[in-house]
Protein backbone atom coordinates (compact mmCIF):
# COMPACT_ATOMS: atom_id res chain seq x y z
CA UNK A 1 0.00 0.00 0.00
CA UNK A 2 1.51 3.71 -1.06
CA UNK A 3 0.35 6.79 -1.63
CA UNK A 4 0.09 9.26 -4.71
CA UNK A 5 -0.24 12.99 -4.00
CA UNK A 6 -0.30 15.72 -6.62
CA UNK A 7 1.49 18.63 -5.75
CA UNK A 8 2.33 21.66 -8.65
CA UNK A 9 5.78 22.26 -9.41
CA UNK A 10 7.15 24.56 -12.29
CA UNK A 11 10.28 25.98 -12.55
CA UNK A 12 9.69 29.25 -13.75
CA UNK A 13 7.21 30.59 -10.48
CA UNK A 14 6.71 34.31 -10.32
CA UNK A 15 7.15 35.81 -7.03
CA UNK A 16 4.23 35.13 -4.81
CA UNK A 17 2.34 33.47 -7.28
CA UNK A 18 1.12 29.60 -6.47
CA UNK A 19 -1.36 27.86 -8.49
CA UNK A 20 -3.48 25.47 -6.04
CA UNK A 21 -5.14 23.34 -9.46
CA UNK A 22 -5.91 19.40 -9.10
CA UNK A 23 -5.77 17.45 -11.75
CA UNK A 24 -7.39 14.09 -13.13
CA UNK A 25 -4.32 12.26 -13.94
CA UNK A 26 -3.62 8.82 -15.79
CA UNK A 27 -1.45 6.38 -13.97
CA UNK A 28 0.96 4.26 -16.12
CA UNK A 29 3.17 2.29 -14.18
CA UNK A 30 5.75 -0.35 -14.93
CA UNK A 31 7.26 -2.56 -11.89
CA UNK A 32 10.64 -4.10 -12.12
CA UNK A 33 9.54 -7.98 -12.63
CA UNK A 34 7.09 -6.87 -15.38
CA UNK A 35 8.18 -7.20 -18.80
CA UNK A 36 7.57 -3.74 -21.10
CA UNK A 37 4.30 -3.97 -23.33
CA UNK A 38 2.42 -1.47 -25.17
CA UNK A 39 -0.54 -2.16 -22.29
CA UNK A 40 1.58 -0.43 -19.56
CA UNK A 41 0.52 2.74 -21.81
CA UNK A 42 -2.96 2.71 -20.83
CA UNK A 43 -4.25 3.64 -17.22
CA UNK A 44 -4.17 1.78 -14.86
CA UNK A 45 -5.88 4.20 -12.76
CA UNK A 46 -6.93 7.78 -12.21
CA UNK A 47 -5.79 10.19 -9.77
CA UNK A 48 -8.80 12.34 -9.64
CA UNK A 49 -8.86 16.14 -8.61
CA UNK A 50 -7.71 14.23 -5.24
CA UNK A 51 -4.61 15.60 -3.27
CA UNK A 52 -3.47 12.62 -2.10
CA UNK A 53 -4.51 8.77 -3.08
CA UNK A 54 -3.96 5.63 -1.08
CA UNK A 55 -3.05 2.27 -3.76
CA UNK A 56 -2.28 -0.66 -3.53
CA UNK A 57 0.02 -2.26 -6.46
CA UNK A 58 -0.41 -6.14 -6.73
CA UNK A 59 2.57 -7.69 -7.54
CA UNK A 60 5.05 -4.68 -5.95
CA UNK A 61 7.49 -7.04 -4.05
CA UNK A 62 10.23 -5.88 -1.64
CA UNK A 63 13.29 -4.70 -3.14
CA UNK A 64 11.85 -4.17 -6.53
CA UNK A 65 11.52 -0.67 -8.29
CA UNK A 66 7.91 1.69 -9.47
CA UNK A 67 8.23 3.39 -12.34
CA UNK A 68 5.41 5.64 -12.83
CA UNK A 69 4.45 7.55 -15.84
CA UNK A 70 5.53 5.02 -18.49
CA UNK A 71 7.15 6.79 -21.53
CA UNK A 72 5.59 10.15 -20.01
CA UNK A 73 2.49 9.00 -21.30
CA UNK A 74 1.14 11.95 -19.14
CA UNK A 75 2.48 15.40 -19.19
CA UNK A 76 3.38 15.42 -15.54
CA UNK A 77 7.12 15.11 -13.40
CA UNK A 78 7.41 11.81 -10.70
CA UNK A 79 9.45 12.06 -7.78
CA UNK A 80 9.96 9.01 -5.84
CA UNK A 81 11.11 8.34 -2.01
CA UNK A 82 14.89 7.66 -1.73
CA UNK A 83 14.62 4.14 -1.84
CA UNK A 84 12.69 3.82 -5.05
CA UNK A 85 15.32 6.09 -6.23
CA UNK A 86 17.97 4.50 -5.55
CA UNK A 87 16.35 0.98 -6.75
CA UNK A 88 15.97 2.93 -9.85
CA UNK A 89 19.61 3.79 -10.76
CA UNK A 90 20.07 -0.07 -9.62
CA UNK A 91 18.58 -1.13 -12.34
CA UNK A 92 19.74 1.02 -14.88
CA UNK A 93 23.59 0.69 -13.81
CA UNK A 94 22.82 -3.01 -14.18
CA UNK A 95 21.62 -2.81 -18.01
CA UNK A 96 18.30 -4.77 -17.21
CA UNK A 97 16.30 -2.77 -18.90
CA UNK A 98 12.79 -3.83 -18.35
CA UNK A 99 12.58 0.04 -18.38
CA UNK A 100 11.89 1.75 -22.05
CA UNK A 101 14.67 4.05 -23.34
CA UNK A 102 11.85 6.90 -23.53
CA UNK A 103 11.04 5.85 -19.94
CA UNK A 104 14.35 6.31 -18.69
CA UNK A 105 14.99 9.55 -20.37
CA UNK A 106 12.04 10.84 -18.50
CA UNK A 107 13.78 9.54 -15.11
CA UNK A 108 16.80 11.47 -15.49
CA UNK A 109 15.25 14.27 -16.86
CA UNK A 110 13.03 14.43 -14.01
CA UNK A 111 15.92 13.48 -11.17
CA UNK A 112 17.76 16.76 -12.73
CA UNK A 113 14.96 18.78 -12.16
CA UNK A 114 14.20 17.99 -9.15
CA UNK A 115 18.06 18.43 -8.35
CA UNK A 116 18.24 21.73 -9.86
CA UNK A 117 15.16 23.10 -7.53
CA UNK A 118 16.79 21.32 -4.44
CA UNK A 119 14.01 18.45 -3.85
CA UNK A 120 16.24 15.47 -4.87
CA UNK A 121 19.61 14.49 -3.27
CA UNK A 122 22.30 14.98 -5.38
CA UNK A 123 24.07 11.34 -4.42
CA UNK A 124 20.91 9.95 -6.27
CA UNK A 125 21.04 12.25 -9.63
CA UNK A 126 24.61 10.87 -9.56
CA UNK A 127 23.78 7.38 -9.45
CA UNK A 128 21.60 7.94 -12.34
CA UNK A 129 23.76 9.74 -14.23
CA UNK A 130 26.61 6.58 -14.07
CA UNK A 131 23.85 4.84 -16.37
CA UNK A 132 24.92 7.67 -19.10
CA UNK A 133 27.99 6.29 -19.68
CA UNK A 134 26.99 3.01 -20.55
CA UNK A 135 24.17 3.93 -23.00
CA UNK A 136 24.68 6.73 -25.76
CA UNK A 137 21.23 6.09 -27.46
CA UNK A 138 19.59 7.94 -24.47
CA UNK A 139 21.65 11.23 -25.08
CA UNK A 140 19.25 11.92 -27.85
CA UNK A 141 16.09 10.70 -25.96
CA UNK A 142 17.20 13.46 -23.17
CA UNK A 143 17.41 16.03 -25.94
CA UNK A 144 13.74 15.73 -26.28
CA UNK A 145 12.95 16.07 -23.25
Amino acid sequence: MGAIVQNKFTDNVISGEFYDSLWHIPITYTIKHEPFDQQQLKPRLWLSKLRQTEINIENLRPHSYLVVNVDRVGFYRVQYDESNWMLIARELCHGNHNISAISRAMLINDAGKFFMSNILNARIFLELLKHLQQNVRLHACLCLH
